[in-house]
């Protein structure tokens, strides 16, 4: 009990504390989820304002160069022939470019104008102006309002030149972002070495990229519709700009979350670890206070001695007291209440066997039978000779003083000459068979045994037959015990009544108890229990309508032996 109750205690301590340390760890992992997830859909709406008011702004150049004085005329100038007309459009190239350029250098790294007819673009960064050779072949920014570009860390923005009159391509301005800018927006996305952010066109293409770009590759999974998506072991954070032509991914792995409740989980660990061994340390303190008056308790009850009873000490005035005040009242009354039972049985057992004894008197009957069967004899009647005679030696061995035990043997010639007189009463009516075997005749066995059963196969079962009944007694050798049958093909009984029998038998009465099923099988149950105690059992199988069986089971027991149930207690 020490143990469950320690155990107990344990359970009911270190469950709530396991339970409230794993739910505030869980709702921790959320909260940092969720803390992560709002942070990066901030940090992508902030990056979206951020390109797109770049784009503006270079939307804006690109637009105040368009409607720059003598811009076309200069555009096809750069073909013409004459070198000093060639001159004069270079020297406005470079002030053209000048001008643009230093004016929005905060976010320009390098701005270019290029001519078609002349198949030269003209450039400047921080430190040079040049002039480039163009070929002639199809541009992809011909027919794109803006078109993007991929240029080392940054990213080039393109728009094709339009002649107003009919729209014909005449040249196209280009502008390079500085790698500020680059700096600024993994700034704003806070990329580090396990975040990844992407810049795409509208084909995916890469134009722009940082962090560890090795983590993801497949952009065609992506489904850019959804401002949140889980794919594999990343978030996936998506925005869109220009209708499309440009997208932002960032991705977040998702260990980032596991990662930064860590140390909290370790933490938990060890929390829960000490109030686990303060839960059992304590739980042992207690439970071994609490049970050791009760085992001590139960340990006096398992080795008590009823002979030998002594009352116990009380120490304590609490509950533990009370059970060993109740336990001391219990053990008086209990050896008080067997001391009375003993006599009362021993007393019962003597009165019975003398009453039943006492029924008929034996001496007054026997001495007439005796008379009767002289005078059947002197007028030569012999069958009322071997009537009485028998009768005599029924009532011979009722008054005989052998004791409470006889042997099998004599118990067997009783029942025999009980036989021979039920055989003139029925005649051919009823068969009757009675057996025993090799050397179980000597075995003891109460006085009168056999008769009631024998009696009340006749009385109950056999009576009403008119033909072909059978009564069989049967003593067999069962190793260790004898067992003793008495069967009947008689009326039977269901087996509501079978077990109302048995449970009248189980009825802690006398044995006077005139119920309705009689006394001769209670005499019988009764008789046994006192003398065999525990080591003998009876039996009763019945199908109404077919046949009643007694079995008797009952120790070898040798004539005169003291080793009874009731001797030895």
């Amino acid at each position: 009990i020490r143990v469950r109750l320690a155990f107990l205690i344990s359970i009911f301590t270190i469950l709530p504390t396991l339970s409230i340390v794993s739910f505030t760890i869980f709702t921790l992992q959320n909260t940092l989820r969720n803390e992560i997830i709002s942070s990066n859909r901030f940090q992508m709406q902030w990056a979206n304002q951020f390109v797109d008011d770049l784009v503006l702004k270079a939307d804006a150049v690109f637009n105040t160069i368009r409607i720059y004085p003598d811009l076309d005329e200069n555009l096809l100038k750069t073909g013409d022939q004459n070198a000093e007309t060639q001159l004069a459009s270079y020297t406005y190239m470079k002030d053209l470019l000048n001008v643009f350029y230093y004016s929005n250098s905060v976010f320009i790294d390098r701005l270019s104008v290029g001519s078609k007819a002349g198949l030269k673009s003209f450039a400047i960064d921080s430190s040079i102006q040049w002039v480039i050779n163009e070929t002639d072949d199809l541009k992809p920014w011909e027919d794109a309002s803006l078109y993007f570009e991929r240029s080392g860390n940054s990213v080039t923005v393109y728009r094709a030149i339009k002649r107003f009159e009919d729209r014909q391509t005449i040249g196209y301005m280009s502008i390079r972002l500085n790698e500020t800018v680059t700096s600024q927006l993994q700034n704003i996305l806070q990329i580090d070495a396990d975040s990844t952010f992407f810049m795409l066109d509208e084909s995916n293409k890469i134009i722009l990229s940082g962090g560890n770009v090795t983590a993801f590759s497949d952009f065609d999974q992506i489904d850019f519709e959804e401002p949140l998506q889980s794919l594999g072991k990343n978030f996936v954070f998506t925005t869109t700009l220009r209708g499309g032509d440009l997208k932002l991914i960032k991705l977040v792995p998702q260990t980032m979350v596991s990662q930064n409740t860590g140390l909290i989980l370790l933490a938990g660990i060890f929390i829960s670890l000490g109030f686990v061994g303060l839960a059992i340390y304590l739980s042992t303190l207690f439970s071994t206070r609490i049970t050791k008056p009760i085992i001590s308790l139960a340990n006096t009850m398992r080795s008590v001695d009823i002979e030998a009873f002594k009352l116990r000490e009380i120490d304590d005035q609490n509950e533990i007291g009370l059970l060993e005040t109740g336990y001391n009242n219990l053990m008086v009354r209990t050896k008080h209440l067997i001391d009375q039972e003993y006599k009362r049985e021993l007393e019962l057992k003597n009165a019975q066997l003398k009453a039943l004894q006492a029924q008929i008197n034996p001496h007054f009957l026997y001495n007439i039978l005796q008379m009767v069967g002289g005078i059947a004899l002197a007028h030569n009647v012999h069958e009322i000779h071997s009537i009485t005679n028998t009768i005599s030696d029924l009532f011979r061995y009722s008054i005989s003083k052998t004791g409470d035990l006889v042997t099998l043997g004599d118990e067997l010639t009783h029942i025999k000459n009980y036989l021979y007189i039920q055989k003139l009463r029925f005649g051919d009516r009823i068969t009757m068979d009675v057996t025993i075997d090799d050397g179980t005749a000597h075995y003891a066995i109460p006085k009168f045994t056999l008769q009631p059963l024998v009696e009340n196969a006749f009385e109950h079962g056999l009576h009403q037959k008119t033909k072909d009944g059978a009564l069989r007694v049967a003593i067999r050798d069962g190793g260790d015990h004898v067992e003793i049958v008495v069967r009947d093909n008689g009326e039977g009984m269901s087996p509501q009544l079978v077990d109302a029998l048995e449970e009248h038998l189980a009825k802690p009465k006398t044995l006077s108890d005139e119920a309705a099923f009689g006394i001769g099988i209670k005499n019988v149950d009764a008789r046994l229990k006192l003398i065999f105690g525990s080591r003998y059992t009876l039996i009763i199988r019945s199908e109404a309508g077919q046949y009643t069986e007694i079995v008797l089971t009952v120790p070898k027991t040798e004539p005169g032996a003291q080793d009874v149930e009731t001797d030895s207690r």
